[in-house]
């Protein structure tokens, strides 16, 4: 079944053209996604549809995918000539592999820390907080001197409580505890 499979595959991507032949045709499938839903990423699975001129009555879905078009454009993979390029560029293709990520400032990780410390009352970020990998990233970044800081943010971090080593961190974590046993214990005597 597996050799079958491999056959199909091997047939089908001989009955269509290479990919830099639908050149045309995925760059009109590019610029439609694009106008839709935004920039198309690597992963993208739109079809790339495509018509042979004199062979093909209608267009038809091409074996590959928008993204694996982009994907090896970006890598080079498809030799592109002067005129594609330059089409390419006109429309502003983005070329670079790399994700272009907005960089957090101090400023919005400071708010971020206040935040964190008024709801739990320490600074001891855990790895997990919140599914935002990009804060504790950050905080794990500052606190292992990743990311060099002046003197007034060092400042500014001590003034909130920051904790930089592992023993401060556990320290916070137990005060806390310990802080909210002792209100449980009051509450229940009051009651």
């Amino acid at each position: 079944l597996i050799g079958d499979r491999n056959l199909k595959k091997k047939n089908k991507s001989r009955s269509d053209p290479p990919l830099k032949e639908i050149f045309d045709d995925a760059l009109k499938a590019y610029l439609n996604y694009r106008e839709i839903y935004g920039e198309p990423k690597w992963t993208c699975k739109a079809p790339i549809f495509y018509q042979r001129p004199g062979i093909d009555s209608e267009p038809k879905q091409h074996y590959s995918t928008l993204g694996i078009w982009i994907n090896m454009i970006k890598s080079n993979e498809i030799k592109l000539t002067e005129q594609q390029n330059h089409r390419l560029k006109a429309v502003a293709f983005p070329f670079s592999l790399r994700r272009v990520r907005k960089r957090r400032t101090f400023e919005q990780d400071i708010q971020d820390l206040i935040q964190f410390k008024q709801k739990f009352g320490h600074t001891a970020v855990p790895d997990d907080y919140d599914n935002s990998s990009a804060f504790t990233n950050r905080i794990n970044a500052i606190r292992w001197g990743r990311i060099s800081l002046t003197a007034e943010q060092r400042q500014a971090l001590n003034d909130i409580g920051f904790a930089w080593t592992a023993e401060e961190r556990k320290k916070q974590r137990d005060e806390v505890a310990a802080a909210l046993r002792r209100k449980e214990a009051a509450d229940y005597i009051e009651d």
